[in-house]
Order: C-alpha cells, then sequence, then structure tokens
C-alpha cells in the first residue's frame, strides 16, 4: 500500500542496521541508543505519477497518480535527524489533519 525509505546520517547513527535488531521502532532506536528524538518536521504531501518500480511494486499503472510525502526532522537543536520519502496509492489513502490554533 506504500514504499517508504528513510535517510539517516551513517555518522550521527553508526551500526542503526544492528541496533535496530534490539527495538521494535525506529524513533526507539534513536532515542534509546543515540538520544536522540525529533523535534520538529516539515512535511510536503504533494502527487506524482507512479514510475514503472512504483506501479510494479504497488499494484497499480504505470502514470496513474500517487501521493509522495517528503518530510524532513530535526532534534531539539535544529540538527536534521532523517529525510523520509513516502509513496501511496492515491486510490488506497485518506489523510485527516486536526488544526489547532496556537495559543495567543
Amino acid at each position: 500500500m506504500a514504499i517508504e525509505a528513510t535517510h539517516l546520517p551513517d555518522r550521527r547513527f553508526p551500526q542503526l542496521r544492528r541496533n535496530l535488531s534490539r527495538y521494535t521502532s525506529l524513533y526507539t532506536t534513536l532515542a534509546e541508543v543515540y538520544g536522540v528524538r525529533p523535534a520538529e518536521a516539515d512535511e510536503t504531501i504533494e502527487t506524482s505519477p507512479a514510475t514503472p518500480r512504483e506501479a510494479g511494486l504497488l499494484a497499480t499503472d504505470v502514470g496513474l497518480p500517487m501521493l509522495l510525502l517528503s518530510r524532513h526532522s530535526r532534534d531539539e537543536s535544529g540538527t536534521p535527524v532523517e529525510w523520509v520519502r513516502s509513496v501511496y496509492r492515491g486510490s488506497r489513502y485518506k489523510f485527516t489533519a486536526t488544526l489547532k490554533r496556537p495559543p495567543a
């Protein structure tokens, strides 16, 4: 239903692959092993035509609209933590957002 790739700096997270086997989640591993917690992120959502590879993996047709999400996360000091690229079948997903006014 989706293809997701997360990119993390190897210098900041040495031996991440080995450490991931001890925890059930990436973010738990980052917090427990490296003391890093994403604090904020910029995310964009747009449409993009399915590439041949994406269409094959997601069982859809080449060129059909996909939802493409790109996220850049930073820690509390503003240092980049990760870049994520996700492709979702447009026919299978619905995104809902709750918006709140910031405190005055």
